[in-house]
């Protein structure tokens, strides 16, 4: 009786995962999103399979594709929901903050509080720049999917500096893109720096503060 009672509880354990019941789809799809975040950061997109996905969520390779179609859709849906989380990051943290500049400052702030928290975060997009170039199918994907909630996101912050005079409406452009090279650079330049990343945010915040980066009265462009 003993020995019927072990083996009922070792064999689960022996075993992967086919298709799981309903109520554990959400789960696991969550945690095939990780586990193909890191290996993307880890290893890029060409370097990265779906036995290795599969392997480390637990799940048979086959079982992947009730969630994802291709290698590809786990991609793209990694990008989405990695841009969708670190947006929403910039969103909350930059409510109550009624200038320019210190909407600015937070946003640097939070993007080196993500890369101190998650640094699977940082190595992602970091290494997805890189591999949209070598891969063509995937920048189709990413313009798609990714990048219109960054362009959505700056484009509304710098209307609103606009509106609100901080900003010379000639400058909106030069705005967008600074705010666009500034996240993309602390992302690239600083993924195992925390260090070097501190001290790059806080040389940025002081140009900033000198009213360097833009003037309404003097719009640049």
């Amino acid at each position: 009786m003993i020995q019927a009672i072990t083996l009922k509880i070792v064999t689960p354990k022996m075993t992967k995962l086919g298709r799981p019941p309903d109520t554990d789809s959400a789960e696991t799809r969550g945690r095939l999103i990780d586990v193909a975040r890191r290996c993307f950061g880890d290893h890029g997109y060409e370097g990265t399979t779906n036995r290795m996905v599969a392997n480390e969520a637990g799940i048979t390779t086959g079982a992947i594709y009730h969630y994802f179609s291709s290698k590809l859709d786990i991609f793209c849906t990694v990008e989405e929901e990695v841009y969708q989380y670190v947006y929403r990051r910039f969103a909350i943290a930059l409510e109550g903050q009624e200038t320019m500049v210190g909407k600015l400052e937070m946003m640097l702030e939070t993007a080196h509080a993500l890369n101190r928290d998650d640094p699977t975060l940082a190595k992602f997009l970091a290494s997805y720049r890189i591999d949209s170039q070598r891969v063509p199918e995937l920048r189709d994907g990413l313009q798609a999917r990714g990048w219109p909630i960054r362009d959505r996101f700056v484009a509304e912050l710098v209307a609103a500096g606009i509106a609100s005079g901080e900003i010379g409406e000639k400058s909106g452009p030069l705005i967008d893109g600074l705010m666009k090279t500034l996240t993309v650079g602390l992302t690239d330049a600083f993924i195992e720096d925390l260090g070097g990343q501190r001290l790059a945010i806080e040389g940025i915040k002081a140009v900033l503060r000198d009213g360097i980066a833009f003037d309404a009265q003097q719009p640049l462009g």
